[in-house]
């Protein structure tokens, strides 16, 4: 049979609709508002949505039977049994898919039906999210995401992080949660704005020190060690419009005088501190998708009002590694020696394998990996970017000057942070169609990347839960939790100098672009009332932390530590 492929604008604008009305009892796999039969069959950037509505029993929006099925930005939707497919090899990237319960005391279903094997998984991926709130109280200035996010169109659901889960009054009882956990460590991010919302070109914000003090202290106190990363995508909306943020080089004056004022005020008391959090993922989503703040894009990648996809991002990266540069070498020279912490940077890695062992297809593996993490890594350690990023952009790649490579080299990291995600089978796509096939995680990519013997710390993003009734029972959460533990395990009896895991996340929260449609907290947060409420997975994580047989199989594991983290 035949090899289909559909394209779409958008998820959110190409979409298919249907709302076939089928009484309860009849299969499932009947009531599909868009049914596939081929031998492979992959979407790109398409809805498919069922429309019947909640009181229908059966309602199903994708049906696909295929040897191999792709779905790549794909938004299915549906009521019950949301997505049905009978596949060998079922794979998912940058997907949302929303079940919602037809009736009282009825499941909600994806259904997929495949054959074992580990190199044909299925797997899901999305992104990171925000919890303070209290985003013009004591005194702090609008960031570029208050802006943004304020701008009809920009979020899913219409919604901001104005209030988010309250975390900027709630700090105390959400460390509460945590020490009862019996966590150790708490990974977290200072707002810029909230400590100088003017950056250099005003004053330190007394309130917003006050504020930080008073949870680095309660972390502190509570036996708990604070993590803090000193960019976390946002920046203050000042700069954005004084010199266009990231753009400019200007930028990197305002973040050496950030991170110092951060040394300096919280330095006693932190003693990890992380530069960024994955800028090789977050740059991509700003400057060449367009879907992150600022917004900025052009075609093919998108269509937005300003923006070029094809220098913006290479230039923004490249103020965001010197920018990074500088700060370690405050650090190092001014005040390790007398703080004695340590300082690195997070990076999102995708790991990828040749999808035919072919030359071409290697090389393609290359220029992938080139244009993943070692986009920022090759340049922190060894001083420029890679030879495959040269060849492939040309002049549209900007260039270190010699103080700016020395500068690189001299000022090496204590650990790298790796937030990873999934694995890809690549193709040569130069001169031919391309299909990306994400598998599940593999511990060689911590091994990997432990370059230049420098620790790796391991940053790790949990599963979403879509429902407020799923709260109760996020078993999906617990099995992905301990085979990603497992998997670290391994990684390590290799040899993989690997110091820590962070569970995303504490908090449901406001997840970027998607708002609240997802959930990915270990506690489910109501947002009217912004009620904290425990899901299964807070149970099954106390009694890993604190000797369960579930910790057992870690044992031997002895640089193992236990993290979560917002």
């Amino acid at each position: 049979m035949a090899n289909i492929t559909m394209y779409g604008d958008c998820s959110k604008k190409s979409i298919i609709t249907g709302s076939k009305n089928i009484a309860d009892g009849v299969r499932i796999w009947k009531t599909a508002t868009f049914a596939v039969d081929s031998d492979r069959f992959t979407a790109m950037r398409l809805g498919i949505r069922n429309t019947a509505g909640e009181e229908k029993q059966q309602t199903l929006a994708l049906r696909v039977k295929a040897d191999k099925s792709i779905f790549f930005n794909c938004r299915i939707e549906g009521n019950q049994d949301t997505l049905f497919a009978q596949a060998y090899r079922q794979f998912y990237r940058s997907c949302v898919i929303l079940v919602k319960p037809s009736l009282p005391g009825k499941p909600t279903v994806v259904t997929a039906h495949g054959r074992r094997d580990r190199q044909q998984t299925t797997g899901f991926v999305v992104h990171h999210s925000q919890v303070e709130g209290g985003y013009l109280e004591g005194n702090k200035g609008l960031s570029n995401w208050d802006v943004f996010t304020h701008k009809q169109g920009t979020i899913e659901d219409g919604s901001n992080g104005d209030t988010a889960n309250d975390h900027y009054h709630r700090y105390m009882e959400d460390i509460e949660l945590m020490h009862s956990l019996g966590v150790n460590s708490y990974r977290f991010s200072i707002s810029w704005a909230r400590i100088l919302p003017k950056g250099r070109f005003g004053d330190v914000n007394p309130d917003g020190v006050a504020f930080y003090n008073a949870l680095i202290d309660g972390l502190v106190q509570k036996g708990i060690q604070p993590f803090v990363t000193i960019c976390h995508y946002d920046i203050p909306h000042e700069l954005d419009e004084r010199y266009g943020g990231w753009l400019s080089p200007e930028i990197q004056k305002d973040f050496s005088y950030f991170a110092e004022v951060c040394f300096k005020l919280f330095g006693d008391r932190i003693k990890f501190w992380t530069t960024f959090n994955q800028p090789n993922l977050s740059i991509k989503f700003s400057y060449m998708d367009g879907f992150y703040s600022p917004g900025r894009c052009s075609e093919p990648f998108g269509k937005c009002a300003l923006g070029n996809s094809s220098i913006e991002p290479y230039v923004a990266g490249h103020n965001i590694i010197l920018s990074h540069a500088n700060a370690v070498s405050v650090y190092r020279n001014k005040y390790q020696g007398k703080q004695g912490g340590q300082i690195g940077i997070a990076l999102s890695i995708t790991w990828y394998e040749p999808f035919r062992n072919t030359t071409i297809d290697l090389l393609a593996v290359k220029r992938a990996l080139s244009f993943g993490a070692s986009w920022f890594l090759d340049p922190i350690l060894l001083g420029d970017y890679p030879t495959e990023m040269r060849e492939v952009l040309g002049q549209s790649l900007p260039k270190f000057t010699s103080k700016q490579k020395n500068r690189l080299q001299s000022t090496k990291l204590d650990f790298i942070g790796l937030n990873h995600y999934t694995t890809c089978y690549v193709k040569d796509c130069i001169f031919s169609p391309c299909e990306i096939d994400p598998v599940n995680a593999d511990a060689r990519v911590f091994s990997l990347y432990e370059r230049d013997g420098v620790p790796i710390g391991y940053s790790q993003a949990s599963n979403s839960n879509m429902t407020a009734k799923d709260f109760t029972n996020d078993t999906g959460r617990i099995t992905y939790i301990q085979g990603y533990l497992i998997s670290l395990a391994s990684a390590i009896r290799k040899g993989a100098d690997v110091r820590g895991y962070f569970v995303w996340s504490l908090l449901d929260d406001f997840e970027w672009n998607f708002g609240y449609t997802l959930r990915f907290g270990l506690y489910h947060v109501h947002y009217k009332t912004l009620k904290r409420t425990p899901k299964l997975s807070v149970d099954w994580y106390r009694k890993f932390l604190t000797g369960s047989l579930l910790r057992r199989k870690f044992r031997d594991e002895s640089q193992l530590h236990k993290f979560n983290s917002y």
